[in-house]
């Protein structure tokens, strides 16, 4: 358990015994005479604010700031390079292929970054990656919100989503995407987004993506789903399970 949330159970636990002895505080002092009714029932409807007020707080999400995420750079990356090699050790098999698949995707892993409290304005972002072919700034820069191209179908959704240029039956994630989006990520051709689960949430999604067709990079094949399922579940423990804070 985290100091954050160790300090949060104590401070939760503190503030339940003190309203509870403030409710019974009231009853003693009305038995008294020490206050009326009318009173009583102001400082009642007091105490309940505060109880609403600090639930409010313990159900909004608490991300972590980026230092934490910079802690985790050199793990994830190893993660997600053991990910891009069982990808592509799995499309040679599919294929029937004995030589090397060379740079046939990228793989990255998008967090949920929240704004406002984590009411308003929360949307996904790279933050991992791995690939032999580099990322541009302004990828690894672009916001997805909900619903948003693959990785915000599968944020949304929570279903794995792929999604190519050319086959009608995969082509609706990324109607709902802005002008900019669709302007940065031209080049790609094929997209698959693995949501990542823990304990009934997302908190993360693993994308892989290709400047190849879904011919060639096999993201339709219910056999590639299932072998990338499987690593993506496994990164649940390393993806904040609160999102990450936005400074932006």
């Amino acid at each position: 358990m985290t100091k954050a949330k160790l300090f949060s159970v104590i401070g939760s636990a503190t503030l339940a015994l003190v309203l509870a002895f403030g409710w019974n505080l009231t009853g003693w002092l009305k038995d008294a005479n020490k206050i009326s009714n009318y009173e009583r029932l102001l400082i009642l409807l007091v105490l309940a604010g505060i109880f609403v007020v600090q639930q409010i707080y313990v159900a909004l999400p608490k991300p972590v700031d980026n230092d934490e995420i910079d802690k985790r750079r050199a793990l994830m990356k190893i993660y997600l390079r053991s990910i891009y090699f069982a990808y592509c050790d799995e499309l040679k098999a599919m294929m029937d292929q004995k030589g090397p698949v060379e740079g046939a995707v990228r793989v990255h892993l998008m967090l949920p970054t929240y704004r406002a409290f984590g009411l308003f304005g929360s949307y996904l972002k790279v933050y991992y990656y791995y690939s032999p072919i580099v990322y541009n700034p302004a990828e690894l820069d672009l916001p997805w919100k909900m619903n948003e191209g693959t990785c915000g179908w599968a944020w949304s959704k929570r279903t794995i989503t792929p999604w190519d240029s050319e086959d009608p039956e995969l082509s609706r994630p990324m109607h709902d995407t802005t002008e900019r989006q669709r302007e940065v990520v031209k080049s790609i051709k094929s997209v698959i987004s693995f949501p990542i689960r823990h304990h009934g949430k997302v908190v993360g999604v693993l994308g892989l993506d290709s400047k190849l067709n879904v011919t060639s990079t096999k993201f339709k094949e219910d056999r590639m789903h299932e072998a990338l399922d499987r690593l993506a579940q496994a990164l649940a423990p390393y993806c904040p399970a609160d999102g990450v804070k936005a400074y932006n």
